[in-house]
């Protein structure tokens, strides 16, 4: 069976930029889960400063079957996550979110290493940074990670006209 992991879809990032094609796919993608009574589960990241999670976009937040907690990139971590899976007879998880060089690209390798097929939806992912950020001039961070998480051939990627 399948999962929906949607990783840090949390407003504040949302209004870092124009992610409206990303949120677009995001919702669509829940909005399929959810037709075919598949489980999706949310993870918001915890702000070092206040100690309580950044909020959720809402629509992501109202239709989630379990919501994460995580204070680092892996939501399997300190957490069941990975044992709620497995008791709901997950083997396929479909990863969604932000930021992709940092919590997609965690939780993809390690859902990968604890036996999930793991799929990534390219556009239904983002990040904040930039190649600035990482003095990478010209570096589109999404079509990078995404390269080398298919290249491994153990983590599908795929666009969401693929995937649905």
């Amino acid at each position: 069976m399948e999962a929906l992991l949607v990783i840090d879809s949390h407003t504040h990032f949302l209004e870092k930029g124009d992610f409206s094609v990303v949120k677009k796919n995001a919702i669509h993608l829940v909005e399929v889960f959810k037709e075919n009574k598949l489980p999706v589960i949310a993870v918001e990241h915890i702000d070092d400063k206040t100690n309580k999670p950044f909020l959720l976009d809402r629509v992501i937040h109202k239709n989630a079957d379990k919501i994460y907690s995580k204070n680092k990139p892996s939501a399997f971590k300190d957490t069941d996550l990975q044992q709620y899976l497995i008791s709901l007879g997950v083997t396929e998880l479909i990863i969604i979110g932000f930021n992709m060089e940092y919590c997609i690209l965690f939780n993809a390798i390690i859902a990968n290493e604890l036996g999930f097929t793991v799929t990534v939806i390219e556009d239904a992912c983002a990040t904040v940074n930039n190649s600035e950020t990482y003095e990478m001039p010209g570096l589109d961070i999404n079509d990078f990670v995404s390269t080398v998480l298919h290249w491994s051939d153990e983590v599908e990627v795929l666009m969401i006209d693929e995937y649905v």
